[in-house]
């Protein structure tokens, strides 16, 4: 990809000389640029060429490119550190839903094991728990008995 306007960093790559040495240029008039946003500077590719004609754009292009990738690479170790945080507070969030919910089970479950105590209970006072009498056997049971 070949650039038409470079940054004055992308021009003294191109160049092989230092930013200030692009900058001299500039302030002496023998480089026109753009300024964009009040503050940076947009040089022309032609006119760089015109100025240094040894510049090699090429070079200012690829190194844009891996200084664009470091770019994103710092920040996507950073985003990465932000997310990692991130994990660990929702992992210590959930550790302590986990123990209070834990707490409350034990609490449901003593009272489930004290409401089935008091049903127990409840049962066996309405159940007859006496034993059962022996009555006497009848005339007929004696005689039968004795029958044989």
């Amino acid at each position: 990809m070949q650039l038409t306007k470079l940054s004055q960093a992308q021009a003294a790559r191109a160049a092989g000389v230092s930013r200030t040495t692009i900058w001299r240029s500039i302030k002496d008039g023998q480089l026109s640029y753009e300024r964009v946003d009040g503050k940076n500077v947009l040089i022309d590719a032609s006119e760089l060429l015109r100025v240094y004609p040894h510049a090699d754009l090429q070079r200012a292009d690829e190194r844009s490119v891996n200084d664009a990738l470091n770019a994103r690479e710092h920040g996507s170790a950073h985003v990465h550190s932000g997310e990692i945080r991130a994990l660990r507070d929702l992992v210590e969030e959930l550790r302590a839903d986990k123990s209070r919910l834990q707490f409350e089970l034990d609490r449901a479950s003593d009272e489930r094991r004290k409401l089935l105590e008091m049903v127990e209970a409840k049962d066996r006072l309405l159940t007859d728990q006496r034993e059962k009498e022996r009555s006497s056997p009848t005339l007929w049971a004696r005689l039968w008995r004795r029958a044989p």
